[in-house]
């Protein structure tokens, strides 16, 4: 007896689910049964939310002191590799043939 493959995947996925669902009547009544978290209203102290929109000082990196080399935005997309702009304008810690050296 020949069987096709769309009448084997059929019957194959009706019985894998016949044989699920005495299980998932179980788990539905043990969801069912346990107990409600309920939400605490969130409160903040007084003048708290007020200072989140408050803009604060900008802070300033200088080379002299030698910040800018530790200053790095990532620069790629994904799937395309990486590589990093630095604070002082040159491309470091190259990921674009699939070795990662972290740290090089």
């Amino acid at each position: 007896m020949k069987v096709s493959r769309r009448n084997f995947l059929k019957t194959s996925s009706l019985s894998v689910t016949g044989m699920a669902l005495p299980n998932l009547s179980a788990l539905a009544s043990t969801v069912a049964a346990a107990p409600q978290k309920t939400q605490l209203p969130k409160t903040f102290p007084d003048g708290r939310f007020k200072s989140l929109y408050e803009r604060g000082a900008a802070t300033v990196y200088s080379k002299s002191r030698g910040e800018l080399r530790y200053i790095g935005m990532p620069a790629g997309g994904i799937n395309a590799g990486g590589v990093y702009l630095g604070g002082d304008g040159r491309l470091w810690l190259w990921d674009v043939f699939n070795d990662n050296r972290e740290g090089i």
